[in-house]
């Protein structure tokens, strides 16, 4: 393995291009599989490392090379669960759609055959249209026949097997029974921090003054910290409640998970601003000088501590 496939690997481009300017013939650089960095970066997920070998115009050559099985970049992408770079292959003129490995099967081929790529390449024929599909279905781009026979013998005429169709409708009810317990921490967070929006602490101006129903506090640095910090959390958590509710209305696997990862991760920056709205808020109705303002800020930055390790 060349240096330039290790700087693949690890997702390292501005090494690679050091490489590249200094020893131009790297760019030829295969290992014992015969896989050159495009191959590597694909296998190792790197996608900032496929976007830059599609756009160096000094790697063109690696983009429909093939390993010592025959199969492409592009077929390797197909046959793993990275729709991300499958998306950016197939919209790439210069990659071979059609390229055929030393068993004669296509990318598409990958697709059909992959359980997890079989269901979305289900519902999106039957909603989507898929455009990886769209693209790599055309004449001359259709699944082998060597593929077809396969399928037809282990009964497999479609997308995917029954099995991992059951798999993913039971993936499917175990991600929505999450969603279901998210949109209600969301909603909780949602109806307190809307709550507490209202309910300044220190209250509001009483007088006759021009500034009567401003809140007191508002020149505390503390009650600007809770200001901020409630709305983050409002936004928030209210984004969150809105994709969970289109998250229950779908059924594809796929779509579900990304719904719930965007949803869990809002939820978690809204409990964090609600946490740090907590803290701040005490804080700013405490005179500074007690230790009660000073245990105040030890616990809201220990609160903070312990959420960032749980992320991490």
């Amino acid at each position: 393995m060349s240096a330039l496939h290790i700087a693949a690997k690890q997702g390292h481009v501005n090494v690679m291009e050091e490489i590249i300017d200094r020893s131009p013939d790297a760019c030829e650089s295969i290992d014992n599989r015969g896989s050159n960095p495009l191959h590597v970066a694909i296998a190792n997920a790197k996608l900032n490392v496929v976007r830059f070998i599609l756009n160096e115009p000094r790697l063109d050559s690696l983009i429909n090379a093939a390993d010592n099985e025959g199969n492409t970049p592009l077929h390797l992408a197909a046959r793993s669960d990275r729709r991300s770079i499958i998306t950016i292959l197939v919209n790439d003129s210069r990659v071979n759609k059609k390229a055929q490995n030393l068993i004669y099967q296509m990318p598409i081929d990958f697709i059909l055959d992959n359980p997890n790529l079989g269901e979305f390449y289900k519902a999106s024929v039957s909603s989507y249209k898929s455009m990886i599909v769209r693209k790599l279905d055309k004449p001359g781009g259709r699944a082998s026949l060597r593929s077809l026979v396969n399928r037809i013998n282990s009964h497999e005429i479609g997308t995917n097997t029954e099995v991992g169709h059951e798999n993913n409708e039971s993936r499917s009810h175990r991600l929505k029974n999450i969603l279901n317990i998210h949109i209600l921490v969301a909603s909780l967070i949602a109806t307190v921090t809307f709550a507490a929006g209202f309910a300044m602490p220190g209250g509001y101006e009483q007088d006759l003054s021009s500034t009567k129903g401003m809140a007191m506090l508002s020149n505390k640095t503390s009650f600007k910290v809770f200001v901020i910090a409630d709305s983050i959390a409002f936004c928030c958590s209210s984004v969150s409640v809105f994709i969970q509710f289109w998250g229950s209305l779908e059924h594809n696997y796929h779509l579900l998970l990304r719904f719930t990862r965007v949803a869990a991760t809002l939820t978690y920056i809204s409990s964090l601003g609600m946490a740090v709205a907590f803290t701040s808020a005490i804080h700013a109705v405490i005179p500074h000088s007690t230790m009660l303002a000073y245990y105040t800020i030890v616990s809201g930055i220990c609160c903070a501590l312990a959420y960032i390790f749980g992320f991490l």
